[in-house]
């Protein structure tokens, strides 16, 4: 009998022996059985394959395909073509992260109540390497990583407000800000991810905000407003470049703002949203700069003030810098 799954589950792995077991094990426990997952080893050197191994040889819903080392993109990108041909939703998990046991029945669910959206997003909390909650918010002004999630903003009337959690993710609440990670937490339809490709192996950080970009443009995300994955953080997912994230902001709203896929709307949205972003941050970096200058930081309010009159002249010529891929 031929096997002909609903869901596709692309899975990157690389030298995450550590916590694949952990990953598979919340595969293997969704109360949603029509998937299969696709773990796409990407030149690990430690023992990932020998833990997975046995889930492949256990399930055949597992499949597992081996190539050097080529970066995450490149692998999440083999595991979509890979796919199916049967299915009709593809989700991108982190093999170290864990879903909830409900997780894939949450977001298809909310797919076939919305059928115009081209995918369904929840939220997620933080553990560390055992797999103990962590209640660390991502910044002072958030109570934890799940309500920083929920916060999402759009642009209205010159300002980045908070949007109500009844309403659909859009393009307007991805650009400039994006609160969608990780990936794992998003089901696409499939039909709309192969109009648009795949990820963008440029983006060196931000890949994954680029697609939702690119769907976007296409539907709404419906939004499920609940928990239904642990996002781990170690030290191997701590030591992001800043550099390079900084490059991929700056890469990432100037290719949005002139690319030719957006519309006349979203063209408006992409100028509102570019100068509220920076109208907001010269606000921070003001706040700042009376905080340090006050307590007698004096070099670090140089730095916030220097930043505030970066972000008063990029707000003034209200564009982006071409770069381009």
């Amino acid at each position: 009998m031929s096997f002909e799954p609903a869901i596709s589950i692309v899975m990157p792995a690389y030298n995450v022996g550590r916590f694949i077991e952990d990953t598979l094990q919340s595969v293997l426990d969704q109360t949603e059985r029509d998937w299969e997952c696709i773990i796409i080893d990407d030149g690990s050197t430690d023992d990932t394959v020998s833990r997975l191994q046995r889930f492949v040889d256990a399930d055949p819903r597992f499949r597992l395909l081996r190539q050097q080392n080529s970066g995450q993109s490149k692998a999440r990108n083999r595991g979509k073509d890979a796919a199916n041909p049967s299915s009709q939703f593809i989700c991108f998990l982190d093999s170290d992260d864990v879903w909830f046991p409900d997780a894939l029945a949450q977001l298809r669910g909310a797919l076939e109540a919305h059928p115009s959206a081209v995918a369904a997003h929840g939220l997620a909390d933080l553990i560390d390497e055992r797999g103990t909650r962590l209640d660390e918010p991502p910044n002072a002004r958030m109570p934890s990583f799940a309500e920083f999630g929920r916060s999402r903003m759009a642009c209205r009337d010159g300002r980045l407000v908070p949007v109500d959690v009844s309403s659909p993710t859009t393009f307007r609440t991805l650009y400039p800000v994006s609160r969608i990670y990780p990936t794992g937490l998003v089901l696409i339809r499939r039909d709309a991810l192969m109009k648009v490709g795949g990820f963008n192996g440029q983006y060196k950080a931000l890949e994954d905000w680029d697609l939702w970009l690119r769907l976007s443009r296409l539907g709404e995300f419906q939004f499920v407003d609940r928990v239904i994955i642990h996002y781990r953080r170690h030290a191997d997912n701590l030591t992001n470049n800043v550099s390079s994230t900084t490059r991929d902001v700056r890469l990432l709203l100037s290719n949005h703002y002139f690319s030719k896929e957006n519309n006349a709307e979203q063209q408006r949205i992409v100028h509102e949203g570019f100068r509220a972003f920076h109208a907001g941050r010269r606000r921070e970096n003001a706040e700042l700069t009376r905080e340090h200058w006050r307590a007698r930081r004096y070099r670090n309010a140089l730095k916030a003030a220097l930043k505030t009159c970066h972000h008063s002249m990029v707000w003034a010529r209200g564009f982006p810098t071409p770069i381009g891929i």
